[in-house]
């Protein structure tokens, strides 16, 4: 049971390859947190499983099967994706929001899926309102919980078969007590079964949160601050500490990091030094 990202490929039209033979295998029930500088294929990547872009070459299983090969109301019960800048057309509210999740749980009481959601990201008392009329950071949190929502799936339903929630960014308008609260979701979430990808520039909040790390670094003429010329390179994938040591992250973002403790030693965070060398 893996999601497994086999020798892909993938270049938009007339741009340059964003990945070349790109191989990862991500396991459920863990936390993995995407890192890496602007431009590097970090969305990109999250698209391509959940279905909305297409492999140039190379395969995407889940479960040993072909993503590409499932039929819609299937990826739509074990692939979820809260992207980094929630929109919606029309006048709809909090709690109608979070149960578009469940469009494809036919047969289901889909209230207490719904209810469930919204009370993780402290939204319980919000169902009413206007999503319309809620700031970015809350809105974040709503589609958080549409995702939420979506992957409720009784016991017997789910029982051998990998769930992935697909996050982008998905604490960047939260404040830091809202980020925190939602980043703890997430692993509540893991340890239900779920296989979570987040894509994060909150480095510290990565290394507090995740479980494992996939850091990503597009090639350049010289470092990772100058303009990219070919596909994203897999800089590391391993254990959180492990794969943001200060070694990965200036291969990545070409600045070096001091390492931030907490008073009882233990690694809060990572913090730029200063600005790349010119």
């Amino acid at each position: 049971m893996a999601l497994r990202v086999d020798r892909l490929c993938f270049a938009f039209a007339n741009r340059r390859a964003v990945f070349d033979a790109l191989t990862l295998t991500l396991q459920p029930g863990r936390v993995v947190a995407v890192v890496g500088p602007n431009g590097c294929g970090k969305t990109t990547l999250l698209r391509l499983i959940v279905g909305t872009l297409t492999p140039g070459s190379g395969s995407i299983t889940l479960d040993e099967r072909p993503i590409a090969e499932m039929s819609p109301a299937d990826i739509a019960r074990r692939l979820a994706f809260v992207g980094q800048r929630p929109t919606l057309a029309g006048d709809f509210s909090v709690r109608q929001v979070v149960a578009m999740g469940r469009l494809r749980h036919h047969g289901l009481d889909d209230a207490p899926a719904v209810a469930s959601a919204l009370a993780q990201v402290g939204l319980a008392d919000a169902g009413d309102a206007p999503f319309s009329t809620l700031s970015a950071g809350q809105q974040q949190r709503v589609s958080l919980a549409r995702a939420l929502a979506q992957l409720d799936a009784p016991a017997p339903s789910s029982a051998q078969r990998t769930r992935v929630l697909l996050a982008d960014e998905p604490v960047a308008a939260m404040d830091p007590a809202h980020s925190e609260r939602a980043m703890s979701t997430l692993r509540d979430v893991a340890r239900r079964g779920v296989l979570v990808l987040v894509v994060l520039h909150d480095l510290s909040l990565a290394i507090r949160w995740a479980d494992e790390g996939v850091v990503l670094a597009p090639r350049t003429d010289t470092d990772a601050a100058k303009a990219p010329i070919g596909p994203a390179e897999l800089v590391a994938h391993g254990p959180i500490r492990q794969a943001l040591c200060e070694e990965h992250l200036h291969r990545a973002f070409g600045v070096r990091f001091w390492e931030a403790c907490s008073p009882d030693g233990a690694l809060a965070g990572v913090v730029p030094r200063g600005l790349p060398s010119p």
